[in-house]
């Protein structure tokens, strides 16, 4: 059981990887558009 639950976990890992990764890109889109529609140059260093 014990090898089980590891490997379980083991194969867990990447799809919370992909998860926080497709939760993060919406946030980082919106900040990419932010910056680039910004008259601010500033703005494009700060990512």
């Amino acid at each position: 059981m014990d090898v089980l639950f590891l490997s379980l976990r083991i194969s867990a890992v990447p799809v919370v990887a992909m998860l926080d990764f497709f939760l993060m890109l919406p946030a980082l889109m919106v900040h990419l558009m932010h910056s680039l529609h910004s008259t601010d140059s500033r703005n494009l260093l700060v990512l």
